[in-house]
């Protein structure tokens, strides 16, 4: 498969290397909102009617209309979100044992992978994506992306691997150009100490001419926030995109070149004291440089935009997860508290004692246990890599791995105030929701109150200017957060 053949072919191994019989089905409809059709392996293009609890079986196609939407599950357990026109089709050669595959040839669909690792075959070679983990398939005429949204993949290409994590992508375009968009960093960049809250930054000043603007485009007259030019964070748009403001703060004097996605795909924008940009769904790097001085970088920082509306609700309590020490690598990515883990040994002697022997960051040590098991406490693991074996009877268990991370595709909070639109600019609007622990809320420069259980309200006035509210979370080691509630217009 080359890279000019921009399409997302998914392999897929399935659990215990085996498959179930054609006859069974590679997917199953499991719900369908609006016009959703399907065809058949020996009438393609013949479509009909898809009904909840069809079987597709290789060959098969689904396809989503306008305002219309398909969710189905795979074989293996994993679950394919399919969005308005989108077109996915099972391929029609039977794979090889143990797999399965289709194309999304058309629109955009979120995998949600199950229990187990699924292997991935793409136009940019094999990859391995995490059990847990979620990912975004977009085709666009001739340009794919694949992006993790939340847990881990790696991309083995014929020249590069690609180690993705969450918010990180590639994009593959035209006669197979391939551009890495790196994710949002976690931590505030070494310009957030000048970051610039959108309620506060002063308005942009009034249209000039900007010279070396020819042949460049101009980005919307109305923003929904405002930044320091080179500042990093994460933005929560209940409906993307989102237009940034970015404010050279004295950088530039002629004018002010923002590039986004430097590379096959850049697209420039200028402006005078602040370029606005308009950015769409996605991780997004970026470049200020001034007009006339073009090759001069003056400031640079990285953008993710996630599709949320800010009312999920944040996570309770711990997680818990059982662990083997079968000689694999386990990652667990936890919300709000450190999960607990549960260690086992399949296979073990009989008979006991055993020895639980585990190694992390902050050092080593052994626990005697009497079976070969153990349930360790909350928070008993931090972040970073651990490995773990038993011994007893004798014999000794394979040493596994398992690593802790924190999900940064998770909510940082939960809006219940104010709803999107409900709002008129420059009014008095209640603010209230609720923060994961330790972040810091702020609108307009003034920082919200909180209760012991994180809880935050407050009364604040909407930007006249602006086209949105924007809440902003901050935490250090976890960056900024902005979630946005739009005016009514």
């Amino acid at each position: 498969m080359t890279l000019a053949r921009v399409v997302i072919v998914l392999v897929f191994c399935l659990a215990l290397g085996a498959c179930k019989k054609e006859d069974a089905g590679v997917a199953t409809l499991l719900s369908a909102v609006g016009k959703v059709d399907r065809d058949h392996a020996k009438a393609v293009g013949s479509w009909e009617s898809g009904a909840t609890g069809a079987v597709f079986h290789f060959g098969d196609g689904v396809r989503t209309a306008a305002a219309s939407r398909a969710s189905l599950r795979l074989t293996e357990g994993s679950e394919l979100s399919m969005d308005p026109k989108t077109l996915i089709r099972f391929l029609a050669q039977r794979p090889g044992k143990g797999t399965q595959r289709f194309n999304v040839e058309m629109g955009e669909a979120t995998l949600k992978v199950g229990a187990q690792p699924l292997g991935i075959e793409t136009e940019l070679g094999e990859a391995r994506i995490e059990p847990g983990s979620r990912v975004r398939l977009v085709r666009s005429g001739a340009r794919s992306r694949f992006e993790v949204e939340i847990g881990a993949a790696k991309l083995l290409g014929e020249n590069e691997t690609f180690e993705l994590r969450v918010g990180d992508a590639v994009e593959i375009e035209g006669q197979g150009a391939v551009t890495r968009v790196p994710a949002a960093v976690p931590a505030p960049s070494a310009s957030a100490a000048a970051s610039v809250d959108p309620a506060t930054a002063p308005a942009p000043a009034a249209s000039v001419e900007v010279p070396g603007a020819a042949g460049r485009s101009r980005g919307p007259a109305v923003v929904d926030l405002r930044a320091a030019a080179g500042d990093s964070f994460t933005v929560h748009d209940p409906k993307p995109p989102t237009a940034i403001g970015f404010l050279a703060q004295g950088k530039c004097g002629a004018g002010v070149l923002a590039t986004l996605d430097p590379g096959s795909r850049a697209r420039e924008i200028v402006g005078e004291s602040q370029v606005n940009v308009e950015i769409p769904a996605g991780s997004h790097r970026y470049t200020i440089a001034c007009l006339g001085d073009e090759r001069r970088v003056v400031a640079e920082g990285v953008i993710a935009v996630l599709r949320d509306s800010g009312s999920r609700r944040l996570p309770v309590g711990s997680a818990s997860t059982t662990v083997d020490t079968d000689g694999r690598s386990y990652t667990v990515l936890y919300q709000n508290r450190l999960p607990k883990i549960a260690v086992r040994w399949p296979g073990a002697p009989v008979s006991g004692p055993f020895e639980l022997t585990v190694q992390s960051p902050s050092g080593a040590k052994t626990v005697p246990v009497q079976e070969a098991r153990y349930a360790f406490p909350v928070g008993a693991f931090g972040e970073g890599q651990h490995r773990l074996s038993f011994a007893g009877g004798g014999q000794r268990s394979k040493a596994t791995t398992l690593t802790i991370r924190f999900d940064n595709a998770a909510p940082t909070a939960s809006l219940t105030s104010p709803a999107d639109g409900s709002f008129a600019p420059g009014a008095s609007v209640d603010v209230a929701g609720t923060a994961l622990p330790g972040f810091v809320v702020a609108v307009g420069g003034n920082e919200l109150s909180q209760d012991g259980q994180s809880r935050f309200s407050g009364s604040v006035t909407a930007p006249a200017g602006d086209r949105a509210l924007a809440i902003r979370f901050t935490q250090p080691g976890r960056g900024t957060h902005y979630y946005l509630r739009r005016s009514a217009r």
